[in-house]
């Protein structure tokens, strides 16, 4: 899985590539920074190159360049695309796109919606990807530009390959092939004879697949690209490692390892040290599967550290301007106090000058109507200050809340995406297989925690009708992908109150870890969920007809002792009946006084 990962970025970086000008004339200072800023890219330097791309924005946009600004645009996509930067990067090819439109110029058009296509494929929403990349086509065929309409079947085929699809993905590979060996473009036909390789190993014919690599090979070494033949050597040994030829395949992985350390690719690096040590493994050697082992695990740790720096410093970045804005809202927010406070004063000092100048006859009513009316206006005047500062906390904590989502749930739901690729690419090695499920599995809990968590935050969900409403469609999406039936039965009409979001929490999770102990160990095939708010109680139980346990049982695991903590949180009570093969029946009572919220 792995290994196709870096052939797709490495194929967005090639195709990307085309958009940068070959030679732009130094005119003025956008057109020079211009040629700067490619020249960092080409050289790899793509901070510098970003750096000097944002200057030619803002000169572009001052001397009214408008082709040069589109230009600036679509090459800060693509740093930023090679940076991993999706975000900026899909906004920048946006910018180009909305120029190209305004300018009609149809090739930057499609060029550019490609480009946008190949984000949101980084970012697997394949649907969104594979509409743009249709549009691109369509654009392309009817500009009649054979390499765009080539590139845009290479983009779609490499869609339907990680959909494992592999006979479409087949199809459109060779399409692209044979537009590339007319246009004669060879970095394009080293990398579809790679992608084709990477499909006919899927699909287990490994002679085709050893051929259509090692055609990648010959034309990546023409080329003097050392990462894409270096790659190209891991996975062919991979394919001959597949078809027990051990020999052959340590042979091309110590040459993978050698050229990986000369042109200093990590990835590709721990990749083939892994490779290594597993054939030594296989071999009998454990000395040396060992000692390569060891290599691999040094390598590794050093990538993670490398990329988590970058990470903490970019978190850095981030907290400080996040505190920086919290400092000024807070600013805001005292000024706008001292002004209220000073609008009362200025208010009170009109209506005494008008009690002094009032008769002494009617001086008693008016002070007694003064002291009610201005003692009202002043609870009214302190209750909106707690409103609005209530408000602002509440609106910070679900940007933060919103934050989050967006920022640690894309991640995780990467994670969960990419450890799902290399879980199908390594099913012929349980160990690893184990590994990946483990964090796959990890990565979606963690998705499902947050988002109930931040779920629970809206203060629009803490009353008990959002409760039972969430539990409801939890639990039917929850069961709706096994074979377990789910009888919901909600007794009376459920009342509008809310409750604190402690209980909240504590109730939703003890349905979960009932919900997930049935899947993971009861082994039923109906689940029954009661709940009933008669006599000012909250009263629930799920009862399944699965295997149960016995009373005496030491294996139960933490499950329950975790449900009874969550009841006893809420000052309710609990108790459950279970018998081996009879199934388990679980009920539970928590008074509404003790989770209304006062």
């Amino acid at each position: 899985m792995k290994k196709h990962v870096f052939f797709t970025l490495y194929l967005i970086f090639i195709a990307y590539s085309s958009l940068f000008p070959k030679s732009v004339s130094a005119k003025k200072n956008a057109d020079t920074l211009l040629n700067q800023g490619v020249s960092f890219y080409n050289q790899g330097s793509y901070e510098d190159a970003i750096t000097c791309f944002l200057e030619v924005v803002k000169h572009a946009s001052e001397q009214k360049k408008i082709i040069t600004l589109c230009k600036a645009y679509n090459n800060l996509g693509n740093c930023y695309s090679y940076t991993s930067d999706l975000k900026s990067a899909l906004a920048n090819y946006q910018n180009a796109l909305r120029i190209a439109e305004q300018l009609k110029d149809s090739t930057t058009i499609a060029k550019c919606t490609k480009n946008i296509g190949a984000m949101y494929s980084e970012s697997g929403d394949f649907k969104t990807a594979m509409m743009y990349y249709n549009k691109s086509e369509q654009l392309s065929k009817k500009l009649k530009n054979n390499f765009l309409i080539a590139d845009c079947y290479n983009n779609k085929a490499v869609i339907y390959e990680q959909e494992k699809k592999y006979e479409t993905a087949l199809t459109y590979y060779q399409n692209a092939l044979s537009i590339y060996k007319e246009e004669n473009n060879k970095e394009r036909l080293a990398l579809s004879y790679n992608n084709i390789g990477i499909v006919y190993k899927y699909q287990k014919q490994y002679a085709l697949s050893i051929s259509f690599y090692e055609k990648s090979i010959e034309l990546s070494r023409q080329l003097n690209d050392s990462f894409l033949v270096s790659a190209n050597l891991n996975n062919l040994a991979n394919v001959y490692s597949l078809t027990g030829n051990h020999v052959k395949a340590k042979q091309l992985l110590f040459e993978a390892i050698e050229m990986a350390k000369k042109i200093h690719q990590s990835q590709v690096l721990i990749e083939a040290l892994d490779g290594i040590s597993e054939e030594y493994n296989l071999l009998g050697d454990s000395k040396l599967a060992y000692k390569y082992r060891k290599e691999f695990e040094f390598e590794k740790f050093n990538y993670i550290n490398t990329e988590r720096t970058k990470q903490l410093a970019d978190m850095e970045v981030k907290y400080e301007t996040e505190k920086k804005e919290t400092e000024i809202k807070i600013l805001k927010q005292n000024e706008e106090i001292k002004s209220l406070q000073i609008e009362e004063k200025d208010v009170l000092l009109q209506k005494r000058k008008y009690l002094l100048a009032t008769s002494l006859v009617i001086i008693t009513l008016l002070i007694f109507v003064g002291y009610f009316y201005f003692s009202s206006q002043k609870i009214k005047s302190l209750r909106k200050q707690e409103q609005a500062i209530r408000e602002t906390e509440e609106n910070e904590r679900l940007r933060m809340a919103k934050d989050i989502h967006d920022d640690l749930g894309s991640g995780l739901s990467k994670i969960k995406f990419l450890t799902e690729l290399v879980a199908n690419k390594s099913a012929n090695n349980p160990e690893i297989t184990s590994s990946i499920k483990s964090i796959s599995e990890t990565a979606t809990f963690l998705v499902e925690n947050m988002r109930d968590l931040i779920w629970a935050l809206n203060p629009e969900n803490t009353k008990l009708q959002s409760l039972i409403a969430r539990i409801r469609e939890y639990s039917s999406d929850y069961l709706a992908d096994f074979p377990i039936e789910l009888v919901i039965n909600i007794k009376e009409e459920i009342p509008d109150k809310e409750i604190t979001k402690e209980a909240h929490r504590n109730i939703f999770f003890i349905v979960k870890e009932c919900l997930q102990n049935v899947v993971k160990h009861a082994d039923a095939s109906v689940v029954k969920l009661n709940i009933d708010l008669s006599d000012n109680a909250f009263k629930m139980s799920i009862i399944d007809n699965g295997k149960g346990f016995a009373e005496n049982d030491n294996k139960k695991g933490n499950g329950l002792k975790n449900i009874k903590q969550r009841i006893t949180a809420v000052n309710g009570v609990i108790n459950f009946s279970t018998m081996q093969e009879k199934g388990l029946s679980l009920n539970f009572i928590v008074p509404i006084k003790n989770i209304e919220k006062s």
